[in-house]
């Protein structure tokens, strides 16, 4: 699920991170092993998007290994290289085991996620509407926990 419910489908994000595709994620892909970000050719091997979309570079994001699926799998990933790792999944993420590195930029984002969920919180109290607020006080957990977790990751593996 999205951070929100954006009101363009397309679009995965908070503001000012937000990535918005040409169309709706699809297929499966499932990142395991050794992914070099870094890596700009064109194959089967190379998960990442060949172009940055429009929205992130009009946001003055960093050039990004992309990578889109409606399900994407993450097992035992090991991602190097000096261009961050964005994932996006049109229904599913699954991090099966191996994520140990964090990220505190990553971390950072995701908890901005609650940005927008607080307005969300808002917005639900002011219209006295149950379904409105109980997916935003959700997002807001979601953002911060991912957000945290991250953080957390990235100390631990700078500690070893």
């Amino acid at each position: 699920m999205p951070d929100m419910m954006p009101a363009n489908p397309l679009c995965f994000g908070p503001m000012g991170w937000q990535l918005c595709l040409d169309a709706l994620p699809s297929g499966v892909v499932t990142l395991t092993g050794t992914l070099d970000t870094d890596r700009s050719d064109v194959s089967p091997s190379n998960p990442c998007l060949k172009n940055q979309p429009t929205s992130w570079t009009n946001s003055l994001q960093p050039d990004a290994c992309i990578v889109v699926g409606d399900k994407v799998t993450v097992t035992s990933l090991v991602a190097t290289g000096k261009r961050p790792l964005v994932i996006i999944g049109g229904s599913a993420i699954a991090a099966v085991q191996g994520i140990t590195h964090g990220s505190i930029v990553g971390g950072v984002i995701a908890a901005a996620g609650a940005i927008p969920a607080c307005y969300g919180m808002w917005k639900g109290i002011q219209q006295e509407t149950q379904g409105t607020l109980a997916l935003s006080v959700t997002a807001v957990m979601a953002s911060l926990a991912i957000g945290g977790a991250l953080i957390v990751l990235r100390i631990i593996s700078l500690l070893r």
